[in-house]
């Protein structure tokens, strides 16, 4: 394709006139930030631009998509610009507009909306598990706090951690429960290793992201208040350690609610 001629200091170039030589458009080079201008708009290959003659259109159109594809910079930057002077009906360079290419480089949203699912799906679990767990201690204190005599100095807190505490004061070593609740001592101080997973299940606030194997990596920002005091904690994991977190927690909590269930169901006969 031979190049038109520019002169210097004037805005008007004359193309060949030989049809295989007419292409539409006479120079780029990258410019400000403008935004497009004209009235038609066609599209070739993601390149807007504004189409002044009918004419000759689909053609022009045609060699100026190639003409871009070519001369176009090859670099990853989000977007170009473009100076392109505009042919008209008469063959005479009569317009100047800035046309922008855009390059999309965001990713399917698709595999990030499964694994934001999957992310949602193990915390339902986990959650899960700690409400049938705490289901199990609430009812537990209840029936040991029944008990005649020994049940006056159980305690029955309103929040959940502290009926947890409740719990194993009563069944540890100097507890009036400790006969019968060896077993359930343990369990407890067991099950309060996941302590910690539980708030940031509660109260954290979750960014997924994907790995190149489509594996999900999640990290938790949790924000509390103690004693007028801001204290920032930050829990990571990726999704095979979070499986494996979702089975060590049903494993202790099994344990602890069916330890629990045998102490309930002892002073229930009695």
């Amino acid at each position: 394709m031979t190049a038109p001629r520019l002169h210097h200091g004037h805005d008007k170039v004359r193309f060949p006139r030989k049809p295989d030589q007419a292409m539409g458009v006479a120079a780029s080079d990258v410019e400000s930030h403008r935004p497009p201008v004209g009235n038609r708009i066609h599209s070739r290959r993601g390149v807007s631009l504004a189409a002044r003659s009918p004419r000759r259109c689909a053609s022009r159109d045609e060699n100026l998509a190639k003409w871009l594809a070519l001369t176009a910079p090859s670099h990853s930057s989000p977007d170009f610009r473009f100076r392109l002077l505009l042919l008209n009906a008469d063959g005479i360079i009569s317009a100047a507009v800035n046309a922008i290419v855009s390059i999309d480089t965001a990713l399917p949203r698709a595999p990030f909306e499964i694994a934001r699912d999957a992310v949602a799906t193990w915390r339902g679990r986990c959650l899960d598990v700690f409400a049938r767990t705490e289901l199990a201690v609430s009812e537990t204190l209840l029936v040991l706090a029944a008990v005649d005599g020994r049940g006056k100095a159980i305690k029955l807190p309103h929040l959940v951690g502290q009926r947890y505490d409740s719990l194993a004061a009563a069944t540890g070593p100097e507890g009036n429960f400790a006969e019968e609740g060896k077993v359930v001592a343990n369990a407890v101080l067991q099950f309060k290793e996941h302590d910690s997973l539980r708030s940031h299940l509660t109260h954290g606030v979750f960014t997924v992201t994907l790995d190149h194997r489509c594996s999900w990596h999640l990290v938790s920002h949790l924000l509390s208040l103690r004693a007028g005091r801001e204290t920032r904690d930050l829990f990571v994991t990726q999704q095979e350690e979070a499986a494996s977190l979702l089975r060590a927690l049903e494993k202790n909590s099994l344990r602890l609610r069916s330890n629990l269930g045998q102490l309930r169901a002892r002073f229930r006969r009695t």
